[in-house]
C-alpha cells in the first residue's frame, strides 16, 4: 500500500514539471518570433516599399553590380539604360539599392538628396 501511494505522489509532481516545460516552451516561442520573425517581416515590408517608390529615370544598382537608369516600369520588370543606347531588361526584384543609397549609405542618403 505505501508504495502505491508513493507511486501517486510522484505522478503529481510530474504534472507540475509539465505547466513549467509549457511555459520554457512558450517562451522560447516568444524569444524566436521576437529575434527572428518579426525583424524578417519588417525587412520584408521594407522592401516591398523600395520596390514600389522606384521611378522612371531614377539611377539604381543591380543585384549583380551593373550601374543604370531606368527607362521603363512594369508590374514585374524593369529596364535599365546602362550605356549610350544600351538597355536591359531585368526583374523588379534584381534592384538592390538606389544609387545614392549604394554610395552614401542608407543613413546619409537622406541627407544627399
Amino acid at each position: 500500500m505505501q508504495k502505491f501511494s508513493l507511486f501517486l505522489w510522484q505522478a503529481a509532481d510530474s504534472g507540475a514539471a509539465g505547466w513549467t516545460n509549457l511555459l520554457f516552451l512558450f517562451g522560447a516561442i516568444i524569444i524566436i518570433y521576437f529575434l527572428m520573425i518579426r525583424p524578417q517581416q519588417q525587412e520584408r515590408k521594407k522592401q516591398k516599399g523600395f520596390f514600389e517608390s522606384l521611378k522612371k529615370g531614377q539611377k539604381v544598382v543591380t543585384m549583380g553590380g551593373v550601374h543604370g537608369s531606368i527607362a521603363n516600369i512594369t508590374e514585374s520588370t524593369i529596364e535599365l539604360i546602362i550605356a549610350p543606347k544600351t538597355m536591359i531588361t531585368i526583374q523588379r526584384e534584381a534592384v538592390s539599392k538606389d544609387m545614392t543609397q549604394a554610395v552614401y549609405g542608407d543613413e546619409d542618403a537622406k541627407d544627399a538628396k
